[in-house]
């Protein structure tokens, strides 16, 4: 970044530093300047950080947008290579470079109906939650717990 405000060498010097608070305070006292230049030049650097700030919350909201995009188009690929394999009946494609593979992904649990889980799956902190762990033990386990169930999905891997 650089300064909003023309600063002296010194205080250039501190605008740049990224040093831990205590030395960067020692070097703060280590200007000697007049009470009012030194309030006149922390003023100039306060000024040009805040301008700093403002520019890099910008750009991380330009770059969250950004790789947000990426990881949508990313995800929709996939999807796509993964619809056509399917529909050409191909699990595995090796090409010379990467090697196309659908396969399970672990199960992961979906509640059909909340209000028929058994209470002993709930745990109470803030809020009653799900024992997701226990229930997908027992599911895995064969019991059958009303209003949940083990699903399995596919995804595409990419080696």
């Amino acid at each position: 970044m650089s300064s909003l405000y023309d600063l002296t060498s010194n205080w250039q010097h501190v605008y740049d530093m990224d040093l831990d608070e205590d030395t960067w305070l020692d070097t703060l006292d280590a200007i000697h300047e007049d009470v009012k230049d030194k309030a006149e030049n922390s003023g100039r650097l306060i000024r040009s950080w805040e301008s700093d700030v403002k520019a890099l919350k910008s750009e991380e909201e330009r770059l969250a947008k950004k790789r947000k995009a990426i990881e949508n188009r990313i995800k929709s690929l996939k999807g796509y290579l993964q619809d056509n394999m399917e529909r050409m009946g191909e699990k595995k494609i090796k090409t010379d470079l990467f090697s196309f593979n659908i396969q399970n992904n672990p199960a992961s649990l979906k509640f059909t109906d909340e209000k028929l889980i058994p209470e002993k799956y709930y745990t109470v902190e803030t809020s009653r939650k799900y024992d997701n762990k226990a229930i997908k033990d027992d599911l895995k386990a064969g019991k059958v717990i009303n209003g949940a169930e083990l699903k399995t999905s596919q995804s595409l891997r990419i080696r």
